[in-house]
């Protein structure tokens, strides 16, 4: 968990800088936006797959590859909050349901608020 954290921080602190430290070569994504949200989903990725794996059963997997940021915002305190869509899935990619996840990012700790299912909506 410290090496999320510690990750997590120097992405953080990666992106708040006014200079790029990205290099982006021609055959990758180049919106800026786009690798931001892709770098905190990877650095997120690992907590997002334990809490899918607490709701859904051990069985479940996750791509960070179809996980979308749907709404970012900071609170009172200049912490993160996101809200991110995650589409679980068994097997052969099977999807489960649609979730939605929402985090708050602090300087030393990811926190899951809520977590929305809607396969625990239709049980």
């Amino acid at each position: 968990m410290k090496k999320h954290i510690a990750i997590l921080l120097a992405a953080i602190i990666i992106f708040s800088s006014n200079c790029s430290c990205l290099t982006v070569s021609a055959n990758t994504k180049t919106d800026q936006t786009e690798l931001y949200e892709e770098s905190i989903i990877r650095l997120i990725f690992p907590i997002m797959l334990d809490v899918v794996s607490q709701v859904h059963g051990k069985e479940t997997m996750l791509d960070y590859a179809s996980m979308n940021v749907t709404n970012i915002k900071t609170d009172e305190n200049n912490n993160l909050i996101l809200k991110i869509k995650l589409l679980p899935f068994t097997g052969a990619h099977n999807t489960l349901s649609t979730d939605y996840v929402t985090v708050r990012i602090s300087t030393f700790e990811v926190q899951i608020i809520n977590y929305e299912s809607s396969a625990k909506k239709n049980k």
